[in-house]
Order: structure tokens, then C-alpha cells, then sequence
């Protein structure tokens, strides 16, 4: 599920992020002999990237979290019905 999305986060990001990055672009690149699309898009899709990468990056986190239970504490059926009663407050 976090696949899908990064790949909505990577579009959203790119679109809005070319827009965003007009200004930075024009004053930290050299635009001269029209790469200035160039130089924008290169950037919108480093900024693209990295929104993608950041969802890409949990759902390796939680994959590899979940991919041993075995490997997992045991707790207590009442320390877990304790931490979740509306009562134990």
C-alpha cells in the first residue's frame, strides 16, 4: 500500500515541485542557452524522488518489521487487554 503511494507522492511532488522550484532555479543555475527546463525538471524530479523514496523507505521498514513474528516478544494476554481497556485509565 505504500508503494501505491509513493508513486501518487512522486507525481504530486513533481508536478507541484517544477512550479515551486521556478525562482530557486533561476537564481542558482546558469539558464543561459535555454536550460533553464532542463535545470527545473532535473530538480523537480530530485524533489519527486526523494518524497517517493521516503514512502518506499517505511514500507521496507515495515515489511522487514513484520517479517518474523516469530522473532517477536511475547507479551501477557493481561498486560495486552491492560494497555488496551478504556477501564485501566
Amino acid at each position: 500500500m505504500l508503494a501505491f503511494f509513493a508513486v501518487i507522492s512522486f507525481f504530486v511532488v513533481f508536478v507541484v515541485g517544477w512550479f515551486v522550484s521556478v525562482y530557486p532555479v533561476i537564481y542558482l543555475f546558469d539558464n543561459s542557452g535555454g536550460a533553464f527546463m532542463y535545470n527545473n525538471t532535473a530538480v523537480a524530479l530530485v524533489e519527486a524522488s526523494i518524497a517517493a523514496g521516503f514512502f518506499l523507505w517505511r514500507a521496507w521498514v515495515m515489511f522487514s518489521a513484520t517479517s518474523d513474528p516469530e522473532a517477536w516478544e511475547s507479551i501477557a494476554p493481561a498486560t495486552l487487554s491492560s494497555r488496551f481497556s478504556k477501564f485501566h485509565k
